[in-house]
C-alpha cells in the first residue's frame, strides 16, 4: 500500500481545510508542466481559487511572506515574453528542405508551439494569467493579515485597560 497524501479528514470526505488547501497549492506551486493542458488548467483555477479563498478572508500572509510569494510570481512574468516571443518563432514553419520528412518536423514544430490543447503559446498565457491571480491574491491575503491584526490589537488594548 503506498502513501496517501490526504489528510484522514479528506480520505473520510471531508474537505480539506482552508489551510491545508493554500499550504498544499502554495507547495505545488511550480510545479505544473507547461505542455501539459490538464496542469495548467489545474495552477490556473487553484491561482483563481486561491485569490477568491483571499477576498473571502479566508487566507492571510505577513509582508514578508508575500513579498516572497510576489518575487517568485514576478520571475514568471519577467521572463514571460521573451518566452512567448521565442515560441512564436516556432509558430512559422522553417524551412528544413522540401521532403516530406522535413516538412512534417517543421509541421510538428508549428503544432508545438500553437497548434493544439498541449500547445505552448496558450498554455504559457494560461500560466501567466494564474500568476496575476497569485499576486492578487498575496496584497488581498496582506490586506487581510493587517485586519487580523489591527482587531488582535484592540482586544489586546482592551484587555490591558481593565
Amino acid at each position: 500500500m503506498g502513501f496517501d497524501e490526504k489528510s484522514l479528514a479528506e480520505q473520510a470526505g471531508a474537505p480539506p481545510a482552508a489551510g491545508d488547501a493554500t499550504a498544499k497549492f502554495l507547495g505545488g506551486l511550480f510545479e505544473a508542466d507547461v505542455t501539459d493542458e490538464t496542469q495548467v488548467k489545474a495552477f490556473n483555477q487553484g491561482a483563481h481559487d486561491l485569490k477568491a479563498l483571499a477576498g473571502d478572508g479566508g487566507f492571510a500572509i505577513n509582508e514578508a511572506g508575500m513579498t516572497e510569494y510576489i518575487k517568485l510570481c514576478n520571475m514568471f512574468e519577467d521572463g514571460f515574453n521573451s518566452m512567448v516571443s521565442s515560441v512564436y518563432l516556432l509558430t512559422e514553419r522553417a524551412k528544413l528542405g522540401s521532403s516530406p520528412y522535413a516538412y512534417q518536423v517543421a509541421s510538428y514544430n508549428v503544432t508545438v508551439a500553437n497548434g493544439d490543447k498541449n500547445s505552448l503559446i496558450p498554455n504559457l498565457e494560461l500560466m501567466r494569467d494564474g500568476y496575476r491571480q497569485l499576486k492578487a491574491a498575496f496584497e488581498i491575503a496582506r490586506a487581510n493579515y493587517s485586519e487580523t491584526e489591527a482587531e488582535h490589537d484592540k482586544v489586546f488594548r482592551k484587555i490591558n485597560t481593565e
